[in-house]
């Protein structure tokens, strides 16, 4: 699908026109004026944060659950801006801090312990590790590269909009794209 493309999605039995922006590996999103609507499947990353996070904390996305659409998870967030150095240079050198990625739960507390990233960070951190355990994920993924992080624009404050992924279901999507190319492991 065309980004820009208008499709009706469904959210909570009403059928709207939402503006199709993209797709990661287990979503496809959709924009209606300031809220994108997330159509997930096989993660669980969105949940986690919907029920579990405290989105008052400054650096958790707001993720609302809505009702199941056929096969797909529904979720909404606000939109966050891209980040970029030039517009938002405080977010920017926050971001700066962090790895391109940690896996498990003790590399994750590691950084959460370290002082090299700003203490609110760490906070938001915590939130999201502590929270993805009620998925008892040993597999647990944090990505900060930046297509998944994003900026509230009128604060400036540095989102962790789509941090967190399970590594086995990353590996099992994986495998069947592959199983279908007819590659083998």
């Amino acid at each position: 699908m065309k980004y820009g493309t208008l499709r009706k999605i469904e959210i909570d039995g009403t059928k709207i026109d939402a503006e199709y922006i993209g797709r990661g590996m287990f979503c496809r999103a959709y924009r209606v004026e300031s809220t994108v609507y997330l159509l997930c499947t096989g993660d669980y990353s969105k949940e986690c944060v919907a029920l579990f996070c405290d989105t008052s904390l400054r650096h958790i996305p707001t993720i609302k659950r809505h009702e199941t659409w056929g096969d797909y998870h529904v979720y909404s967030m606000p939109f966050y801006a891209k980040l970029t150095k030039a517009k938002y240079p405080v977010a920017w050198r926050m971001w700066r801090t962090l790895p391109p990625s940690l896996l498990g739960f003790d590399k994750a507390n590691e950084l959460i312990d370290s002082e090299k990233i700003p203490k609110s960070i760490r906070i938001a951190l915590r939130n999201l590790v502590d929270a993805y355990a009620n998925y008892a994920s040993d597999s647990m993924l944090l990505e900060f590269n930046r297509a998944n992080v994003g900026v509230e624009e009128k604060s400036g404050s540095l989102i962790l909009r789509d941090c967190l992924a399970d590594i086995s279901s990353i590996n099992k999507i994986r495998k069947e794209q592959r199983k279908k190319r007819g590659l083998h492991d």
